[in-house]
Formats: structure tokens, C-alpha cells, sequence
């Protein structure tokens, strides 16, 4: 038996255990790791060895202070590493020493098996147990049948990413490849920034600074993380007098970064991200659980929609009670009503997105590679996407990675507003006053800022109270990547909620599912001032799903 805290550092080291496949004659040796609360399954198992009660040699212990303790993530993390199958034992209910550790263990283990069931792994591969601190024969029984349970299953594909695959660029050749040798520190990018507003130690050109005095790759540090602090807004780029491309310096400069060793502290330790990679393993993905009876969609023809992540945010974020997956469902009721049957592959994967501009280029590539397979496989020739990194992502960077295919990309404001020209669609109408947010993805990026306003204005009787900063010119959503959750990231979100309630509207309206996370994540933050409500709280509703409401 091992014993251990756990630790950011010592995970990675017992995820490293063990990593060529072990065998005893012709029989698969699954690698095993169990979690033990320190107060009744850790001692639990102590007695299994007092008493000499065997079990296989394949498990290894980490013990903590409470199950509770345990994160979905860290699960997660141990199957990305190669681990087999992740047991975590507690105390019975109604025993814990913490009073409601093991209920909080509960309910994370219900998301988690949601969760492995969309991402394509078995869920026999992880367990949850109550082991009492006398129950030292059980637990070596426990232990035994997981193994032979575990070797029916076989080995567990291993997440791998090269960062070496592609010759990766110096400093100096993204210095020359971003044009920010011509920033002349005239300060105009400072000045839009909205993270430079919140924390005055921040600055984009201060990142440029920082790498022409040869800091490098030290920037990504823990001691100076301005590389993870970027939003990535692209309103400093968009602003600049000498067109300085400050968001892809910094996607570049995130690359050298993780190749280096140097990542970044991810919301819920990347627990999205993982279960994205993972996914992109499966081929048993039941990516299209959304799907109710009365929606049509296809496995071959002309339209494809891609959904993206929306089914895994929907169990990511549960308790945030967002429903996600209705935007899916709201899609392909409006393209039903339009007389489109799409196709919904469950072969798709994540676009990649977070990957490619948090410094794992490699596995977002990889990722590509994978949907555009799975595209072409459906003989689609039009790509609808529900999220604009989704668009963005195949319009861009698969681009840049694959050269152009025989694919026309739209979003799905662009594709319903063609529909509606065609009059193929039509809305009730809708007396309700609202506010557009405009997704920096969508917009800086893709230079779509009207369509969503004129779906909307499709709506007789809709009203749109614009906020004081937009288009070109509209603050972030205060997040991007799911990267650090700081108090700064929580006054932008704070700020941009003001300015939306300040318009008087009745919703705020987004087209992003990830600023409609953030903003509510935001809005339901436990301790939140009764004043910061007051200020702050607007409902808030997916484009999507606001114009499936009013279809005729």
C-alpha cells in the first residue's frame, strides 16, 4: 500500500505510475487507484493488511481526509494518465467526521458517471464505496472484484499529446509573425483593455515588453502569469494604430509555454477540457443524448450542425440548473421549423478551442483532424455551429492547420436569418425589451454583429436596449478558457452585468454558452452582497433558445 496527499504534483506522479501495460502470463494487469477518506476506508483497508486479508498488488491507496475531498477532475485526470479504474471509498452515511463530506462525495459521483457516459468510458470503471474502519475483509473483496472486473474491460486508452510533433516557434519568430515590434507603446491597447482596468499591473504591450527583454517564457509562471491573465478579447488588437495582433502573440506564446512544462490554473482543474480530451478516445460517444422524439435530425445529408461541448456542459454544470443541452434541442426544433433535418454525428468531438489557445495546440489538432472526418463521412456540405468558438475554431485554425475544405461554415444566427428571407420561417410575436451581448468570438474576431440583432428584430414587438459598450467596442464576458477564476474575472463579469441591468431590459440576450455560464456563474456566487444583486441580477437567455420560444 501507498499513501499520499493529495496534490496538483503528487497526482501527476501517480497518474505516471506504472505506464507500460503489465502482464501476468496472457492476462491484462489493470493499474488501479483508490481514494480512502483517513477516517473509516483508509483504516478499513489498514485492517485488510493487519489481518491479512489479500487482495491484488494492482491497487494503490492515496489517502485523504474526507471523500469529499475528491473532485470529479482528479478522476478524470487519473483516466487521462492511463489509470484503469478509480475507486473512491468513504465512511457509510450517516458516519462521516466532516457531517456531509460523503454527501458532497455522492453527488459528485452521480455527475461523474453522467459524465463518463457521454465521454465514452465505461462506467464500470470507476467506483464509489462506504468502507467502514471495521470492514477490512470487505474491502479486500471490493478490491478483488474490481480487478477481475477491470480485466474484462481491458486497458484504457491513454491521452497523449505531442508538443514536439510540429517545429515549434522561438520567441523572436512570434515576436516577427504577431507584427509587435511595431507597438510603440502608445498605450491605446491599455487603455480598451478590460483587464488592464481591474488590475493595473497588467498591460498587453507590457507582455511584449516582457518577451523582447528575453523573459520568454517565464511569463506563463506562477510568479508572473500575465500569459493566463489575457482574455484573449481582441479589442486591443482591434484598436491598435499599427494592426499589433496582441491575441495571437499571445496564443503562440502559450505554446512555447506548455512545452516548456509551464500550464495554467484551469476553473474545476480543467474538468471540461479533460472530459473533452477523453472523448476524442471514444468510439462509443453518445454525444446526441439530447435528442428527444419529437426532434428530426439525420445521419447523412447536406446540413450539419455542430453542437460542440453543450452536452458535456450540461453535466459540467449542472448545479448552475442552466439546462444547456436546451440549446441543442431549441436548434433543431427551429431547423425542423425551417424544414432542415440536420445531421448530428456522434463521431464529433470538442473543436479544440480551449486546447488550441491555452498552449496544447497539438491535442486541438488532433481534434480537427477528427470532426472534419466525421463531417465528411455524413456527406454534409453546410456546417452550422450553436457556438461562435466552434465557428471560429473551423474557420481559423483548422484553416491554418488543414487549408480550406469543401465546407461552408455559418452561424446558426446567420443560417435562421436566411431561412427567414426564404420564408421558410416565421416568428410570433414577442413584447419583451432586450439587451444583446456580444460574444468577442462572434464578433472581434468574425465580424458578426448585426445578424443576431436582425434575428432578434424578427420578432414583432422585441425591443433591444443596447448597452453602452458594444460591437467592436463590448466588454468580455470576464472569462475565457475556463482559465483563472480570480476576483478580477468576477468584476468583469460584475461590470458587465451593471451595464446590462442599467439598460432597463427586461433579458439579457448571448449567443455564446459559455458567457451565459459565466454570467450566471457570476450571478448564483455564494456571498455575493445583497447590493451587488441588486445591481447585477438579469435574467439571461441563449439567442437560440429565446427565438425557438416565439417560432410560428
Amino acid at each position: 500500500m501507498s499513501e499520499a496527499v493529495v496534490t496538483r504534483a503528487n497526482t501527476e506522479e501517480v497518474v505516471e505510475m506504472d505506464t507500460d501495460t503489465q502482464a501476468r502470463g496472457n492476462e491484462f494487469d489493470p493499474r488501479i487507484i483508490v481514494f480512502c477518506c483517513n477516517w473509516c476506508s483508509y483504516a478499513g483497508a489498514d485492517l485488510a493488511g493487519i489481518s491479512r486479508f489479500q487482495y491484488p498488488s494492482n491497487v494503490r491507496l492515496i489517502r485523504v481526509n474526507c471523500s469529499g475531498r475528491i473532485e470529479p477532475s482528479l478522476v478524470l485526470r487519473c483516466f487521462e494518465g492511463g489509470i484503469d479504474g478509480v475507486m473512491v471509498t468513504g465512511c457509510h452515511p450517516g458516519d462521516c467526521h466532516y457531517v456531509s463530506g460523503n454527501e458532497y462525495t455522492e453527488r459528485r459521483a452521480n455527475i461523474l458517471f453522467e459524465l463518463l457516459g457521454k465521454i465514452g468510458i465505461d462506467k464500470k470503471r470507476f467506483r464509489l464505496e462506504w468502507v467502514s474502519a471495521s470492514e477490512g475483509k470487505h474491502f479486500s473483496e471490493l478490491m478483488t472484484e474490481f480487478v477481475k472486473e477491470l480485466r474484462t474491460l481491458g486497458p484504457i486508452k491513454r491521452v497523449e499529446t505531442d508538443h514536439t510533433a510540429d517545429k515549434l516557434e522561438s520567441i523572436n519568430e512570434i515576436i516577427d509573425a504577431t507584427g509587435v515590434y511595431d507597438c510603440v507603446e502608445c498605450g491605446k491597447c491599455t487603455s480598451v483593455c478590460p483587464m488592464a482596468k481591474i488590475d493595473p499591473s497588467f498591460a498587453p504591450r507590457l507582455l511584449v515588453v516582457k518577451a523582447q527583454e528575453g523573459e520568454g517564457i517565464n511569463i506563463g509562471t506562477e510568479a508572473n502569469d500575465d500569459l493566463w491573465k489575457c482574455l484573449t478579447c481582441e479589442i486591443c488588437s482591434r484598436m491598435c494604430p499599427y494592426e499589433v495582433f496582441f491575441s495571437d502573440f499571445v496564443r503562440r506564446l502559450r505554446n512555447v509555454a506548455c512545452a516548456g512544462g509551464i500550464e495554467p490554473r484551469r476553473c474545476q482543474d480543467g474538468l471540461l477540457m479533460r472530459s473533452a480530451n477523453l472523448k476524442a478516445l471514444s468510439e462509443n460517444n453518445c454525444k446526441s443524448d439530447w435528442v428527444t422524439d419529437d426532434l428530426k435530425i439525420a445521419e447523412k445529408g447536406d446540413v450539419y450542425l455542430f453542437t460542440g461541448c453543450l452536452s458535456l456542459m450540461d453535466t459540467v454544470y449542472r448545479e448552475l440548473d442552466l439546462g444547456m443541452a436546451n440549446i441543442a434541442q431549441a436548434a433543431v426544433k427551429l431547423l425542423n421549423r425551417g424544414g432542415v433535418v440536420p445531421v448530428v454525428s456522434p463521431k464529433e468531438v470538442c473543436c479544440g478551442h480551449d486546447q488550441i489557445w491555452s498552449g496544447d495546440e497539438a491535442k486541438g489538432k488532433e481534434l480537427g483532424k477528427n470532426n472534419l472526418k466525421a463531417i465528411k463521412e455524413t456527406g454534409a456540405k453546410t456546417v452550422v455551429f450553436l457556438c461562435p468558438e466552434g465557428l471560429m475554431t473551423f474557420e481559423n485554425d483548422y484553416k491554418r492547420f488543414y487549408g480550406e475544405q469543401d465546407l461552408e461554415y455559418f452561424h446558426i444566427s446567420e443560417y435562421l436569418l436566411d431561412l427567414i428571407d426564404d420564408k421558410k420561417l416565421t416568428f410570433r410575436d414577442g413584447a419583451e425589451t432586450i439587451t444583446f451581448h456580444d460574444p468577442c468570438r462572434l464578433g472581434k474576431y468574425l465580424g458578426i454583429y448585426n445578424t443576431p440583432r436582425d434575428l432578434l428584430k424578427s420578432v414583432g414587438g422585441v425591443k433591444i436596449n443596447e448597452m453602452e459598450h458594444i460591437k467592436d467596442k463590448g466588454n468580455c464576458c470576464g472569462q475565457s478558457l475556463f482559465l483563472n477564476c480570480s476576483k478580477s474575472n468576477e468584476l468583469l463579469q460584475k461590470e458587465r452585468l451593471e451595464e446590462a441591468k442599467a439598460t432597463g431590459s427586461d433579458k439579457l440576450i448571448t449567443a455564446c454558452p459559455k458567457c451565459q455560464i459565466h454570467f450566471n456563474c457570476a450571478l448564483k456566487s455564494p456571498g455575493r452582497p445583497d447590493q451587488d444583486r441588486v445591481r447585477m441580477e438579469i435574467p439571461i437567455e441563449d439567442l437560440v433558445v429565446f427565438m425557438a420560444r416565439h417560432v410560428e
